[in-house]
């Protein structure tokens, strides 16, 4: 059994309130075989000294003005060499043993091309607001009745779909992870 590797890719702007908790979340994961990098903004709020505190748990970092989230998070995209693929925004957490989930089903069936799950809405605070509880159906209820169901960030997929479907789209600023998505389900199989 070999931890496949995972890469993380987390954009940020302006996020020093919600930044450091975003990225203990990944580094407190203590997944063995992790590819983790932040692509910053430009960011004038003490992002930039967060990121650096924890630069030595980074493969890659940058903070300088660019065109964007989707420009940011293909550019991670781009430098990565996992298996597995997502990203994190810089106020989201991922819950702890995340990662190893992930490992343990792409291990098992390694076609699998998009790993998602139920999700918390926390405030500013921590404080839980909803759990957001995906359908058993999931990606088929996603494609028949046109409801959001995904947490985006947090939802990793194989580098296979990733590239499959040609990636982002770079000129969708706001759902491009839904077009990834509906991309990946339109060349689905029927029986999956």
């Amino acid at each position: 059994y070999k931890d496949p590797l995972i890469s993380v890719v987390m954009c940020s702007y302006n996020q020093a309130d919600f930044l450091e908790e975003s990225i203990l979340s990944i580094i407190e994961q203590n997944y063995s075989n992790l590819e983790f990098i932040i692509n910053d903004g430009g960011s004038q709020d003490g992002s930039k000294e967060i990121i650096e505190k924890y630069s030595h748990h980074l493969t890659y970092w940058r903070s300088y003005k660019d065109g964007g989230q989707t420009e940011a998070l293909i550019e991670g995209f781009n430098r990565v060499n996992g298996d597995i693929i997502g990203w994190i925004n810089s106020d989201d957490i991922l819950m702890p043993n995340s990662l190893n989930k992930i490992a343990k089903e792409y291990n098992k069936d390694p076609s699998i091309g998009i790993f998602y799950g139920n999700y918390l809405c926390i405030d500013s605070f921590g404080e839980i607001i909803e759990c957001k509880r995906v359908p058993s159906s999931g990606v088929k209820y996603f494609a028949e009745k046109g409801h959001w169901i995904f947490g985006s960030t947090g939802a990793f997929f194989s580098r296979k779909e990733y590239e499959l479907n040609n990636g982002l789209n770079r000129e969708l600023n706001y759902v491009m992870d839904a077009d990834l998505y509906m991309s990946s389900i339109q060349q689905m199989p029927e029986n999956k």
